[in-house]
């Protein structure tokens, strides 16, 4: 296994944690897409990497029949216990096998990151029917004063612990480009594509960040010595330095585009 798979498969260790500390999605991101899509009730939606189920009950609700793939063991479980009438396929969305051309939608939220190369944009072409849209939702933290300068404050523990990514440049509201826009605009299968972006921030006691750091991927593939050290220090930030409350500055950016 190399370090990408490591990282892509090390969320399914907690569910419980997962479930209780990952943030839901915006309604309006998912009436944006169901707007673009056949008659509520009728429509056959494929869902990538639902976790334990941040968007699913908001797709659940919307579409006729929802399929689902979940490359972790642990997370397909509590997925199929959660929601019962979601037809819970347990693999990779590259692999997983599926009949081609038949669904209205491909639908990814937080999860497409980890589809590479060519299946990005070739996977789920063979999956949608003709006139599918294929929907991707990415939570980007963005610079913004209301963070009170947290993230900036917190890089150097990050290049303590050999995370080199203290340079600290995050995009800005309104100026978020998604590289599956690009792809799917420069593609000869997908066209209509489509950019919304809609504020989302989220707010956090210091014990509720602890939590989510403890599902991000680097994190979690961490010696546990090392990982507890780490979100040791970036929680005792928050306590000593911001009262023990911490927003986070986020865009929940959806990017639709439609199969030729």
């Amino acid at each position: 296994m190399d370090g990408s798979d490591k990282l892509r498969t090390s969320f399914d260790v907690d569910p419980d944690r997962y479930e209780r500390a990952r943030p839901t999605y915006p309604a309006e991101l998912f009436d944006a897409i169901f707007e673009r899509l056949p008659t509520a009730g009728t429509t056959h939606v494929l869902e990538v990497g639902p976790g334990t189920g941040q968007a699913t009950r908001a797709l659940a609700e919307r579409a006729g029949r929802l399929s689902a793939v979940e490359p972790g063991a642990r997370f397909a479980e509590r997925l199929a216990r959660n929601y019962p009438t979601v037809e819970v396929h347990h693999g990779d969305f590259e692999t997983v096998d599926l009949e081609p051309h038949s669904f209205d939608a491909v639908v990814a939220a937080t999860s497409y990151h980890w589809i590479t190369g060519e299946d990005r944009i070739a996977r789920p072409h063979e999956l949608l029917r003709p006139g599918g849209w294929l929907a991707t939702i990415d939570m980007v933290q963005v610079g913004d004063p209301v963070d009170r300068g947290y993230f900036e404050r917190v890089q150097p523990i990050y290049a303590s612990f050999g995370d080199h990514s203290h340079n600290w440049s995050p995009p800005m509201r309104g100026a978020i480009d998604p590289k599956l826009a690009t792809e799917a605009r420069d593609s000869s299968v997908f066209d209509d594509v489509t950019v919304i972006e809609v504020d989302w921030n989220q707010t956090y006691s210091s014990a509720q960040y602890r939590d989510l750091v403890m599902t991000y991927s680097g994190t979690l593939v961490m010696e546990p010595d090392k990982q507890q050290d780490l979100v040791d220090q970036l929680v005792a930030v928050i306590d000593d330095e911001y009262d023990g409350v911490l927003v986070r500055p986020l865009v929940a950016v959806l990017t639709l585009a439609s199969a030729c």
